[in-house]
């Protein structure tokens, strides 16, 4: 409830005002907390796969606990003594990190004593470690390892119900379809092509398309793209409907798939904001960006006449060609914002 930050402060401390809490502070854990968010949302021993076990053959007043996935393992070690130091002892069947380990947390090695078949290590009072036989430094420049197995293959369910699919889900299906994301999401949408028949994903850019509104149709799967790491918000009149991590593809995109819009019958033609924070470097970018949710009906019924007190000078009407030619007339006569605004156009082109 105080953000973990309790035990640095000065004073007493009002939680919900958040008055007191020593900001700015030179002493503090920000660089703590930054790290093991990066350990719990990137190292593969700290997935939802990972294998927990207690040290069989831990001894001396120690705590562990062992995690592994994979190739990959760590030891975890506590010295819940705060005022002597410990030794921890541990047979190298168990986990073997030779003469040196990685401390995952303080990102330093530490020396540890081979004993024949055992290994120990000296804790300090009170000391935790997390110790790896390989170094792991991710900085977050690559996605979430749990992404990478669950995102993908949830993601892949998910969209398969969207469009309707038919037949059974097969393992197999989403295994292949789920690589194919991992390649990228021009390969999983030509993927999704070719063993669906269908190609009901709208594609909506951060660099090109918060600045417009982008018009979806109903039962589209919408996919947010960017060239850097972000995480984004699908929200309709202030609330959030749907939020997603990026994944990134190997082509160097990073997206985040959205399936909201299945239900749009649900709230017709609307409009929603989506919000896109990007992590470029260590600061974080806002977007905001606005999509237009069509209607499924065969014949939706538009107004075509407003009464003179609905009018805004901001409303305008469209009109358009079977070519693609198009005119706008503006309830405020008097004003031009487009090239396109016209009362009366013409199409010049012989073609």
């Amino acid at each position: 409830m105080a953000n973990g930050v309790e035990w640095l402060v000065t004073e007493k401390i009002d939680v919900h005002d958040d008055s007191s809490l020593n900001w700015g502070a030179k002493e503090n854990i920000v660089g703590l907390v930054g790290r093991l968010n990066e350990l719990l949302a990137c190292h593969p021993c700290f997935s939802g796969h990972a294998e927990l076990s207690i040290p069989r053959t831990l001894q001396g007043e120690i705590i562990g606990l062992l995690r592994r996935e994979g190739g990959h393992a760590v030891l975890v070690l506590v010295n819940p003594d705060g005022n002597n130091a410990r030794q921890a002892l541990w047979s190298r069947s168990e986990f073997d990190c030779g003469q040196t380990a990685y401390e995952l947390v303080s990102e330093t090695r530490v020396d540890v004593e081979c004993k024949g078949r055992a290994a120990a290590l000296m804790m300090s009072p009170g000391m935790v470690v997390c110790l790896s036989t390989e170094e792991f430094l991710p900085r977050l420049k690559s996605e979430p390892f749990c992404l990478s197995l669950q995102e993908r293959r949830g993601s892949t369910m998910r969209i398969l119900d969207v469009i309707s699919y038919s037949r059974p889900f097969d393992e197999k299906l989403i295994e292949s379809m789920s690589c194919m994301m991992e390649m990228g999401l021009g390969r999983f949408i030509d993927a999704l092509a070719t063993n669906t028949g269908s190609r009901q994903i709208t594609r909506w850019d951060v660099a090109r398309d918060s600045r417009r509104v982008v018009m979806l149709p109903q039962g589209n799967v919408l996919a947010i793209e960017c060239c850097n790491h972000f995480s984004a918000e699908l929200r309709r009149n202030g609330q959030t409907l749907e939020r997603h991590e990026a994944m990134a593809g190997k082509d160097g995109i990073n997206f985040a798939l959205f399936t909201s819009f299945a239900k749009l019958h649900e709230f017709g033609c609307d409009v929603f904001e989506v919000v896109v924070k990007e992590y470029p470097g260590h600061d974080a970018v806002v977007h905001h960006g606005r999509l237009m949710a069509l209607t499924g009906e065969e014949e939706p019924r538009v107004h075509t006449r407003l009464d003179a007190r609905d009018i805004l000078p901001s409303d305008c009407g469209l009109c358009a060609n079977p070519i693609g030619a198009c005119s706008i007339a503006r309830a405020a006569w008097g004003t031009i914002q487009s090239k396109y605004d016209a009362l009366l156009a013409a199409n010049c082109s012989v073609a």
